[in-house]
């Protein structure tokens, strides 16, 4: 199965099995779902190149020679890859994220503590800056948040 594949077809099973948010939820917290599926599967992708740069490191401590270079160039690709495929989705994040599009809704955001996110590398950035934090607001588009903090009261210099 094909990385772009395996990325919604864990989603896709939630969906037809009728478990999760995923059917709850409007087409925000879907979009959220199928980037979050996607991104794990980058994260499993970069596992790999991590895996064979060590690899590489200690073939090349080991018998240095032509065959580490040539796997050196190889492996480059993958990056350079993995790199294209990725940029296009950074692009369309951000566009999110500025507000070209009114697609996120903050409280559709999954809760970070619920049992099926608890294994996830992600998700925890609003439930963060809300422990912190003394207030948390978004725009009207979601694309723009405010905190404040408040501090002790400042003493009287003497």
């Amino acid at each position: 199965m094909r990385a772009e594949q395996q990325a919604a077809a864990s989603l896709r099973q939630r969906i037809q099995a009728s478990r999760g948010l995923v059917r709850r939820m409007g087409v925000d917290y879907l979009a959220y779902a199928l980037l979050d599926s996607v991104v794990d599967q980058y994260f499993v992708v970069l596992e790999d190149i991590g895996e064979a740069l060590e690899d590489m490191e200690d073939a090349l401590l080991e018998k240095p020679g032509p065959e580490c270079l040539e796997a050196l160039h190889e492996l480059r690709k993958h990056v350079m890859t993995v790199r294209r495929a990725a940029w296009p989705i950074r692009d369309m994040l951000n566009a999110v994220l500025r507000g070209e599009s009114e697609l996120f809704d903050p409280g559709t955001l999954p809760d970070p503590r619920d049992p099926e996110n608890l294994l996830k590398v992600s998700g925890r950035g609003v439930l963060i800056m809300k422990t912190f934090m003394d207030e948390v607001s978004f725009n009207a588009q979601g694309n723009q948040v405010t905190l404040i903090k408040l501090g002790a009261p400042i003493a009287a210099e003497r």
